[in-house]
């Protein structure tokens, strides 16, 4: 079974997809799977030619102990859209909390 089949790992991915779905108003969500690395997820707004990426790590999301209202608890906590917003180097990558993220910002 692949991290995309387990209902632990698709139930913490809905809930990250609704935070930044509700975090990002305006903008257009997408996500991809890297396999056991982690998922890919990207907010994009053309007309403001911004892009903000969150890379969630594939351990993080299959640990059991990783509830997704644990999940959804620790995105808040941490301000993860808040730091997304604020990196504005390009190809940043750091270590925030709970995850790992890679932003891309011309704003």
């Amino acid at each position: 079974m692949s991290n995309e089949d387990d209902p632990h790992v698709e139930a913490n991915l809905e809930v990250i997809r609704e935070y930044l779905r509700s975090e990002f108003k305006g903008f257009e969500p997408t996500d991809k799977s890297e396999g056991s690395f982690g998922h890919l997820f990207t907010v994009m707004n053309i007309s403001a030619y911004t892009r903000h990426s969150l890379k969630v790590s594939g351990p993080r999301l299959s640990d059991r102990s990783n509830t997704p209202e644990r999940s959804k608890r620790q995105l808040a906590l941490y301000n993860i859209a808040i730091k997304m917003r604020a990196t504005k180097i390009k190809r940043r990558t750091l270590l925030v909390g709970m995850v790992s993220k890679y932003v891309e910002g011309t704003a």
